[in-house]
């Protein structure tokens, strides 16, 4: 497969997909769709998604922004005219209320026949284990900035219930859609996330 699609809400080395003389295009979100490129194989083009990665991170996250997942995955899909491989880095966490409508974002691109990886990024610790020490905390959403006062203590087992619900119906949706599902964590370097996965890839095959 030709071409590829990096669709990130967090933040990758594409050298490789270029080495491979692959066309790479970009795309980044949050509740709309940031930036999206071109899908090209030209070092210029890959030179120029650099310094676009470049000014993303100097300029640091915008708080208190929603994203839209499934929204910018509909849009990506619709976008992405040729069979490509897309792969996305997310919390998939999506501002609807209806889940849904996630799965049929991720429906919508495997409809359009490309083939789809998902490295879901969490907090291992803090989000899928909620360790936190023994004392009050103020939890501040990111998205909403809705401010929460509590021991984690008191909501610790009812947390990790849910959230572990919320990943258990994600991966079994994408293992139905022969989605890559990959569990990543927010704290390793992402190159070392891509290694371990491509050298499994590879031994696959």
């Amino acid at each position: 497969m030709g071409h590829r699609v990096w669709v990130l809400d967090q933040g990758l080395d594409l050298a490789q997909a270029h080495r491979q003389r692959d066309a790479v295009g970009l795309c980044l979100f949050s509740d709309k769709v940031e930036e999206y490129t071109p899908i090209k194989s030209t070092a210029s083009h890959l030179d120029k998604i650099f310094g676009l990665m470049e000014r993303k991170i100097e300029q640091g996250v915008p708080s208190l922004r929603p994203t839209r997942v499934a929204q910018v995955l509909n849009e990506v899909a619709e976008k992405t005219h040729r069979r490509s491989l897309v792969v996305i880095f997310s919390d998939m966490f999506d501002g609807s209320e209806d889940p849904a409508e996630l799965f049929k974002a991720l429906q919508h691109l495997k409809h359009n026949k490309h083939e789809v990886l998902l490295f879901h990024i969490t907090d291992h610790e803090t989000e899928l284990a909620f360790n936190f020490e023994e004392r009050p905390y103020e939890f501040i959403d990111l998205e909403s900035g809705e401010k929460l006062k509590l021991n984690p203590s008191e909501i610790k087992d009812k947390f990790t219930q849910q959230l572990n619900l919320i990943h258990s119906e994600l991966k079994m949706k994408c293992n139905q859609l022969k989605i890559d599902f990959i569990s990543a964590d927010a704290k390793r370097d992402y190159f070392e996330v891509l290694q371990a996965y491509l050298i499994k890839r590879a031994k696959m095959k």
